[in-house]
C-alpha cells in the first residue's frame, strides 16, 4: 500500500514538474532575450551577493553594454519608472504581457528602444544592455536580468500594481526562466522578413480623408500595416503626424520598413449665423438660424456684450438649425455660433442686436417726392430702433389707414407706388415688447397727371385766354399757369402769372395787357417738375 502511494506522489510530482511547459507549449515559443550572449552568469533561486542572502527571481545574462535586448515572445510592452514597482534597483526596466497569463522583465538596461504601451513581436528589439539601477548608472557589470512570471487570473491588479515581494498570498509566481528558455537552443537561424516598403497615396489630409497604402513584405507568417503615433506609440483616432509602417514576423525574427508620415488635420470649421430682429425692446425673443461645420467636439450659440464678455451661451445639438433667445437687459449684443473640434476652434461673424428698455425710438421718416401723379413711385427712406414689428403706414389725411409696408431692417429704403388720388400722410412705426410708437406725418399729394389741351382760343377782348381739353371731364383749374411774352427775334420779354377759373368748356385765364404784336407761350407751373409747356408759340397782336 505504501508502495502504490509513493507512486502516486512521485508520478505527481514529476506532472507538477513538467506544469511551466506545458503551459507554454501551446502558445508561442520562448526566444532567448540577449542573441549575442547565450549563457548566464547568476541562475533563478537563493543567492548570496555582496554579503546579502536573497531570493534571485530571474537569471543574469552577462553581454557587452548596448547590445541588442529582444523581446522573448509578443506582447503588450510596458517601461516601468519610477511610479511603479519597478523602481529602485532594477533601473531601466520593460515588462512585456504576453495576454495568456505570463509577464517577461528585462531590466538593468542602458536604454529603450520602444515607448511605452505598445504592441512588440517577439524578436523586437525593446533595448539595450546596461548596468542602470540603484546607486548610479554603472553600479552592476553590464548585463540583463531577465524574469518570466505567471500572473494569477483571479486577480484583478495590473502588471505594474502586482506585489513583486514573494510574500504571502503573492498573486504572482516567479518562475525559473531556465524552465522556458535553453541558453544553449537559441532562437533558429534563418531570414527574418524582408523586402518590407510601404507608400501612401496623399500625406496630408484631413480628419475623415481616407490613404491608399501600397506595400510589399517577404517572407513574413504575420504581416500588418501598423499606424503609429509619429513618436511611436500605436495610433488612436486624434488629428496628428502618423507613421505609417508596413511590419511582419517568422520564426526567424520581426522586421519593419521605414515608416511614411501621415499628417492629418483637423477640418476646418465654417459657421454663419443670422437674426429675424436686430433691435428689440426687452423682454423680446430673437430666432437665430445657424449653420456650423465641422464641428465634433463643442458646438454653441455665443451671446456676448458688444465689449466681448459672454452674455450667454446656448449649446447646439445640430449642424444647422433655429434656436431662440429672449432678453431680460438693455444693450448692444453681439450674437455668433461657434465650435470646436480636435484642435480647432472657429465663429461666424457676429449679427448685433440691440435691445432697448422703452417702446421703439430713433424714428424717422423722409421721401423723394411729395407731388406726385398716379403711377409714380416714391421712396421711403427710414430708420427705427427697438422696434420687433416694423411698418410704413401709409394713411389717408384723414387718418384712415389706406396701406401698409412690412419692413425688416432698422434702416432702409422702400420704394411704393401710388394708384389712386388724393392726400396721404405717411409714417415709419414700430411695436415691441413695451410699447408702440411712430414718427410724425409726412404728406404726399397724389393728382391725375397734367395733360396738354387740345386748343387754345386766340384773345379775345375781354382780356381771356381759355384752356379746352375735350378728353378731361374732370378737369380741375387750381393749377398756376405762366404766360412768356416773346418779341419777333424770339427774345424773352417777360413772364408773368395770371389767375385761373373755370371758365365755359374749360379752364380761363386773364393775361395782362400788352401792346403791338407779341408772341406768346403757355407753361403749366409745377413745384415738383418744373415748368411744362402747354402751347407751341402763338403770335398775337394786343
Amino acid at each position: 500500500m505504501k508502495r502504490k502511494l509513493v507512486g502516486w506522489i512521485m508520478c505527481i510530482m514529476l506532472f507538477i514538474s513538467v506544469l511551466p511547459n506545458l503551459a507554454v507549449s501551446a502558445g508561442e515559443s520562448w526566444w532567448w532575450p540577449c542573441p549575442s550572449a547565450l549563457s548566464y552568469s547568476s541562475g533563478y533561486g537563493m543567492r548570496t551577493y555582496n554579503g546579502v542572502t536573497r531570493f534571485h527571481r530571474g537569471v543574469d545574462i552577462p553581454g557587452t553594454r548596448g547590445s541588442q535586448v529582444i523581446a522573448s515572445r509578443s506582447g503588450i510592452a510596458r517601461i516601468a519608472n519610477t511610479n511603479n514597482p519597478f523602481a529602485n534597483d532594477r533601473g531601466r526596466c520593460v515588462v512585456i504581457d504576453h495576454e495568456d497569463g505570463y509577464y517577461s522583465v528585462y531590466q538593468h538596461m542602458s536604454d529603450y528602444a520602444i515607448n511605452d504601451n505598445v504592441r512588440v513581436m517577439q524578436g523586437q528589439v525593446i533595448g539595450y544592455v546596461g548596468g542602470s539601477g540603484s546607486g548610479g548608472e554603472y553600479t552592476y557589470n553590464a548585463h540583463l536580468h531577465f524574469e518570466v512570471h505567471k500572473y494569477s487570473p483571479n486577480n484583478a491588479l495590473t502588471i505594474l500594481n502586482l506585489d513583486w515581494s514573494q510574500g504571502v498570498n503573492t498573486p504572482v509566481t516567479s518562475t525559473d526562466p531556465k524552465a522556458f528558455i535553453n541558453p544553449n537552443a537559441p532562437r533558429p537561424s534563418g531570414e527574418a522578413p524582408s523586402n518590407i516598403t510601404i507608400k501612401a497615396n496623399k500625406t496630408s489630409i484631413e480628419v475623415g480623408d481616407t490613404v491608399t497604402f501600397t506595400y510589399t513584405i517577404s517572407n513574413a507568417n504575420s504581416r500588418y500595416v501598423g499606424i503609429d503615433w509619429a513618436g511611436g506609440s500605436r495610433y488612436y483616432s486624434i488629428p496628428r503626424t502618423y507613421c505609417v509602417i508596413t511590419e511582419g514576423s517568422n520564426e526567424y525574427g520581426y522586421n519593419c520598413c521605414g515608416g511614411v508620415y501621415i499628417t492629418v488635420k483637423a477640418k476646418e470649421i465654417t459657421a454663419s449665423i443670422s437674426a429675424n430682429y436686430t433691435s428689440i425692446g426687452v423682454g423680446d425673443t430673437v430666432t437665430f438660424d445657424y449653420y456650423i461645420n465641422n464641428a465634433t467636439s463643442y458646438r454653441g450659440l455665443g451671446i456676448d456684450y458688444a465689449g466681448g464678455s459672454r452674455y450667454f451661451s446656448q449649446s447646439l445639438d445640430q449642424t444647422s438649425g433655429s434656436v431662440s433667445h429672449t432678453f431680460t437687459k438693455p444693450g448692444l449684443y453681439c450674437c455668433i455660433v461657434e465650435g470646436y473640434n480636435t484642435d480647432v476652434y472657429n465663429c461666424s461673424p457676429g449679427v448685433y442686436v440691440k435691445v432697448v428698455d422703452s417702446k421703439p425710438i430713433d424714428m424717422t421718416i423722409s421721401v423723394d417726392e411729395t407731388n406726385i401723379n398716379i403711377g409714380d413711385t416714391v421712396t421711403f427712406k427710414y430708420a427705427i430702433i427697438g422696434a420687433t414689428v416694423k411698418h410704413i403706414g401709409i394713411d389717408y389725411a384723414d387718418g384712415t389707414r389706406y396701406n401698409s409696408i412690412r419692413t425688416y431692417q432698422d434702416s432702409g429704403s422702400i420704394s411704393y407706388t401710388f394708384t389712386q388720388t388724393g392726400l396721404y400722410c405717411c409714417i415709419i412705426e414700430g411695436y415691441n415688447n413695451i410699447g408702440y410708437d411712430c414718427s410724425p406725418g409726412i404728406y404726399i399729394r397724389v393728382t391725375e397727371p397734367y395733360q396738354s389741351p387740345t386748343t387754345f382760343t386766340t384773345y379775345t377782348d375781354n382780356d381771356s385766354y381759355r384752356r379746352f381739353h375735350t378728353e378731361i371731364t374732370n378737369l380741375t383749374c387750381d393749377a398756376e399757369y405762366i404766360v412768356a411774352s416773346y418779341d419777333s427775334g424770339g427774345q424773352l420779354l417777360e413772364m408773368s402769372n395770371s389767375g385761373i377759373s373755370a371758365g365755359e368748356g374749360g379752364c380761363e385765364m386773364t393775361l395782362p395787357k400788352h401792346s403791338g404784336e407779341k408772341y406768346i407761350k403757355v407753361f403749366l407751373w409745377d413745384s415738383l417738375k418744373g415748368m411744362k409747356p402747354l402751347t407751341e408759340v402763338e403770335k398775337i397782336t394786343l
